[in-house]
């Protein structure tokens, strides 16, 4: 899980936005704590802190820090995987969400899994709005190009990279981004309409 940004453009921690009696976080882990995921990293950075305090922790629950996390989301991807591969077992696959796609669900990160299972195809990508993105699952023999990214660069520059390689599932709602302020507005008329 991918929560180690500062929201700048919305001026305050998306994290911790209410949602659903909980906050945007707490709702995203909780899909990935009813999914068939065994282990959940979760990677922190601004806020680390305040996040830290408020959410749950069950055992197959890690929480890493990203000291640096103003590079861009490709620094907590390379934490992450770096983190998995000091393992005694590293796992054969890793999956990567963040914490702003509320309409995700352990459904559809089983879905992702399950078509890896099925055919064995080292990328499986969520598909919405004309585009592909995470949530989306790696095998271990792309954890090397993972390490290689840079900047804000995310998982999607991978994803693209090599369309033969890549099995999609549609995310209803995927697109959902949360960055400014009016984007939370519409998210939340939409969510109320959900």
């Amino acid at each position: 899980m991918l929560a180690a940004g500062s929201s700048s453009r919305l001026g305050m921690p998306k994290q911790l936005l209410p949602y659903r009696g909980t906050t945007l976080l707490a709702h995203c882990l909780k899909q990935a704590f009813q999914s068939e995921i065994n282990n959940i990293l979760l990677v922190l950075g601004a806020y680390a802190d305040d996040i830290n305090k408020v959410i749950e922790h069950p055992k197959n629950l890690s929480v890493l820090i990203n000291s640096g996390w103003k590079e861009g989301m490709a620094s907590s991807i390379r934490l992450g995987i770096s983190n998995l591969l000091e393992k005694e077992t590293p796992p054969e696959t890793v999956l990567f969400m963040t914490c702003d796609q509320p309409f995700v669900t352990s459904a559809h990160l089983n879905h992702l899994y399950d078509t890896h299972i099925s055919t064995g195809i080292q990328v499986v990508a969520s598909r919405y709005s004309n585009s592909a993105g995470i949530p989306a699952l790696f095998s271990k023999e792309i954890f090397d190009e993972l390490l290689c990214l840079e900047g804000d660069a995310g998982a999607k520059k991978i994803i693209q990279k090599e369309p033969s390689r890549v099995s999609y599932v549609d995310c209803e709602s995927g697109e959902i981004d949360i960055d400014t302020p009016p984007d939370w507005e519409i998210f939340i008329k939409g969510a109320n309409a959900h």
